[in-house]
């Protein structure tokens, strides 16, 4: 499934990053253009970590500078900041474009698909009649988990304790 608006958002934001990195801003404009890419920037972190292109970037200083590492950094995070002389917008416009292609091959899962349905947290009323079948839909697992780890504990605090009591 292709959704265009996804695409077209992704689009104008490389647009974007691409006019601010080559300075086609204009007389004055750059403060313009780096606002809207601001407003702009978390709907497209968004689409891109949906569609599983967000990546973590480490930038070290030039062997002869030295300095310190910056490790796994979310470079949406740190888009206008500059790294020893070299800008990491490049990077972001080849995220954008992986995340573009995929949008356009179909490969990104919305969440109005009907198989990202089947595991949801139940919002709403619950039947008159709860089943396991419901209560294995609608509980997490690891709610499962704590319920199993609770009941083992007590079992065990109940043995111990009795063992105690009939010394």
């Amino acid at each position: 499934m292709v959704n265009e608006e996804e695409i077209r958002i992704l689009q104008n934001f490389r647009k974007m990053l691409n006019d601010y990195f080559n300075g086609n801003y204009g007389d004055g404009h750059q403060d313009e253009l780096k606002s809207a890419i601001n407003k702009k920037l978390h709907i497209t972190q968004e689409l891109v970590a949906r569609a599983g292109c967000l990546k973590t970037m480490t930038m070290a200083p030039p062997p002869m500078i030295g300095g310190a590492m910056i490790r796994n950094f979310n470079p949406f995070d740190m888009l206008f900041t500059d790294f020893y002389g070299s800008s990491i917008i490049p990077d972001v416009i080849g995220i954008i474009d992986q995340a573009i292609g995929k949008y356009e091959a179909g490969l990104v899962k919305f969440e109005n698909d009907e198989k990202s349905k089947t595991k949801k947290d139940y919002k709403g009323e619950p039947p008159a009649k709860i089943t396991l079948s419901w209560l294995s839909n609608h509980v997490p697992a690891s709610m499962w988990w704590s319920a199993i780890v609770f009941l083992a504990g007590s079992f065990g605090l109940g043995v111990a304790f009795c063992k105690y009591i009939l010394k």
